[in-house]
């Protein structure tokens, strides 16, 4: 790599670092202000990414140690969670806890209006795995009710 690119990177990380703070509050206002998104509305893998960042709760997953994979629009994540750090990527997970296959309806069990129970149910989610992994996923990842 040359001397111009390294510093390129370089300066592009610090941006990165240094805006996540700016877009994670956006997100959360967006959360509270905007509700679901819409079926014309875009779906990314960074936004989703984002959001699982922006909408963490690291005193509700202080005690959880657990591995996640979140199949989404034929899209996979997943998001590592120990003892209240959050580590997250694209694509499936190595050795998942659990495996939830859902689409923008995970909305409604991460705002709470419903339980792990009645979303695996309903069929808003379905899970492989450790069942009872999910409602705690939930509490670390609770969104904002809508206003």
């Amino acid at each position: 790599m040359t001397m111009k690119k390294d510093a390129q990177r370089r300066a592009s990380a610090f941006q990165r670092r240094e805006l996540e703070p700016i877009v994670i509050d956006l997100l959360r206002w967006g959360g509270r202000s905007l509700g679901d998104p819409g079926p014309d509305d875009a779906f990314s893998a960074n936004s989703f990414l984002l959001g699982l960042r922006a909408t963490f709760r690291p005193e509700a997953a202080r005690e959880l140690d657990a591995t996640y994979e979140i199949w989404m629009d034929g899209e996979a994540f997943h998001a590592r969670i120990a003892k209240g750090k959050l580590g997250l990527g694209e694509g499936p997970a190595e050795d998942p806890d659990l495996t939830i296959e859902t689409d923008l309806g995970l909305g409604a069990l991460l705002r709470g209006e419903i339980t792990a129970a009645e979303a695996r149910r309903t069929g808003v989610v379905r899970v492989r795995g450790k069942a009872s992994l999910l409602q705690p996923f939930a509490d670390a990842f609770r969104l904002p009710a809508s206003v």
